[in-house]
């Protein structure tokens, strides 16, 4: 939903890409607002897919997706604040 929502596309975010979620694309939203835009690679969700899975948003430099892969492995967080 952040990711849509800096976006400003409903577009769907299906393990196909799409360029509208972009680390560039997202960057320009981002850093606009003071923020610190994101890293190239894989983000955590706070949702697991199953017991050894979770979903997670790729941050791709031409495209972003949403995908699942192995708890096991390092990913990037991203904190949110809700104001």
């Amino acid at each position: 939903m952040i990711v849509k929502g800096l976006s400003g596309q409903s577009a769907d975010l299906s393990d196909s890409g799409n360029a509208n979620y972009s680390v560039l694309s997202l960057n320009t939203k981002i850093e606009a607002a003071g923020g610190t835009g994101l890293c190239f690679g894989n983000y955590w969700s706070s949702t697991e897919y199953d017991v050894d899975n979770v979903w997670l948003f790729n941050a791709g430099f031409n495209d972003g997706k949403v995908n699942y892969l192995g708890k096991v492995s390092s990913y990037f967080v991203r904190s949110v604040l809700a104001f």
